[in-house]
């Protein structure tokens, strides 16, 4: 039972990916982007942001860009190692093994995406915290409904 457990939260993982990348985020996910530039040039604007906060932020941003390469190195080469070990007959235990990885690498980007997040509420205001929560909030029901 453990086993396929991990094989079904491999693959669950494996399915959400592929469908984020497809969906791609609608029509303002290039105007955000992966720059952190970018990506306080939005906040700013949105959150009207002071120099001190752009200039606490920038260092949080870039240190994200750069783990995220590194890590997206790292997600396609065990996505081929298991495209390799299906096509030379793998056993059980061995895709078991290439999924924990897997999870474990999961695990690492959620836990370092919520440490961001938190150094980000440290930086703003309560006002931009509320009104960052409520943007938050209309995203994701926007997504919700382009997704069903």
């Amino acid at each position: 039972m453990k086993k396929a457990s991990k094989i079904i939260l491999f693959a669950s993982v494996i399915g959400f990916s592929a469908s984020a990348l497809a969906f791609g985020g609608g029509q303002d996910h290039h105007k955000r982007g992966g720059n952190p530039q970018d990506r306080l040039e939005h906040m700013t604007v949105m959150l009207d942001l002071t120099n001190s906060q752009v200039e606490q932020l920038k260092p949080i941003f870039e240190k994200q860009m750069e783990g995220r390469k590194s890590k997206g190195g790292e997600r396609r080469a065990i996505m081929k190692e298991l495209h390799q070990a299906i096509n030379n007959g793998a056993n059980a235990e061995e895709i078991n093994s290439i999924a924990d990885r897997a999870a474990d690498q999961a695990r690492s980007k959620v836990l370092k995406r919520a440490g961001v997040m938190q150094s980000v509420q440290d930086i703003l205001t309560e006002e931009q915290k509320v009104k960052a929560g409520k943007l938050r909030a209309l995203r994701m029901q926007k997504h919700a409904k382009l997704v069903m």
